[in-house]
């Protein structure tokens, strides 16, 4: 079981945002590097061997990390993060949008949303935790988080439609 060190939010993948969000216990597999500096989670672990008992969190903050876990991995991930929210509390995801991507390199080459339909282009972002291991469209992942028992509050397209946020 992991130590939730007090915190009653949690933020997974926290990677670059981790200094911003200290009210969160950051999670992430790996230190992170930003304008020469390291980053260091909280705690330095794979999100999807995470255990904590129910009820131990208010909010979940998982953006732009479930995509970099295998989608039974996710699935069981979000099974747990259910059972580790309190009564009325939030799990708020982001995700790139695999029907936009798909759609966008259908019809011609686009060297951002490969970018964000492949985690990094070799060059930039690269580090192997970085690769993405699936891809969500907005409908999958609303249908995965209503099976769980997830009340869907608010969807809304990010970042020129390449990401959704629910």
């Amino acid at each position: 079981m992991n130590d939730p060190q007090g915190k009653i939010k949690i933020n997974l993948g926290s990677g670059k945002s981790a200094p911003t969000h200290q009210d969160y216990l950051n999670v992430d597999i790996a230190d992170t590097f930003r304008e020469g500096q390291v980053i260091k989670p909280d705690l330095l672990c794979d999100m999807a061997k995470l255990e904590f008992p129910p009820e131990t969190f208010t909010e979940v903050k998982a953006h732009d990390c479930l995509d970099h876990i295998e989608y039974i991995e996710c699935l069981a991930l979000i099974r747990r993060i259910y059972d580790w929210l309190k009564p009325n509390g939030i799990i708020d995801i982001h995700l790139p949008n695999l029907r936009v991507l798909a759609g966008i390199l259908a019809v011609k080459e686009d060297h951002h949303a490969e970018i964000w339909l492949y985690g990094h282009d070799g060059c930039e972002n690269a580090y192997p935790t970085n690769k993405i291991r699936w891809s969500y469209s907005k409908i999958a992942m609303i249908k995965n988080l209503l099976n769980v028992g997830f009340t869907i509050i608010n969807v809304s397209e990010t970042c020129n439609l390449f990401g959704f946020r629910v």
